[in-house]
């Protein structure tokens, strides 16, 4: 289906790539010939939203929505990230113990730490260079809300879970 979006928007162009695809199965087509029928919604000029619809025997099977564009062909900036413990440190700040915690809204409803030793501009150090490495889990008070569909969270399973990002800006 995403191959039948591109050859739509692109007119067999090979320079356009599928980017998300996001399909409702309707119910099962059989073995034998189908039918794949494509409407461009929206052409831009990046990306292109594309729907296609597969139907057998007159009746659908598959409904689809392809957006299709240009993937970047330069390696990504994010590739080279370094590896993060599943635990903060024992230097690592708690934003809310800062002055501007009030800015910072996350904290309201979660235990936030912050490891100092990328985030120089707590010191007052412009000039370093900027590595954040950042950890966040519910706030004991904070209730949590699960339903079945978002048991699988790791905040709904336990609250002593950390979930940590790492990352630095892109370079401009």
């Amino acid at each position: 289906m995403a191959k039948a979006a591109v050859a739509a928007h692109s007119g067999g162009t090979p320079l356009v790539d599928p980017l998300s695809v996001s399909a409702q199965f309707l119910r099962p087509p059989g073995v034998g010939p189908v039918l794949l029928r494509t409407d461009v919604r929206k052409a831009g000029r990046r990306t292109s939203v594309v729907s296609v619809h597969l139907e057998q025997s007159g009746g659908p099977c598959v409904e689809a929505m392809v957006t299709t564009g240009r993937l970047p062909r330069e390696r990504a900036a994010w590739s080279d990230l370094p590896n993060q413990p599943a635990e903060p440190p024992g230097n690592a700040v708690d934003l809310a113990g800062l002055p501007a915690a009030s800015v910072f809204k996350l904290t309201a409803g979660c235990d936030v730490r912050l490891d100092p030793n990328g985030a120089g501009f707590l010191h007052g150090h412009v000039g370093d260079p900027l590595r954040l490495r950042l950890w966040a889990r519910p706030a004991a008070s904070t209730p949590t809300r699960c339903s079945r569909s978002s048991r699988a969270t790791s905040p709904c399973r336990s609250r002593s879970t950390w979930a940590g990002w790492a990352g630095r800006p892109p370079s401009s």
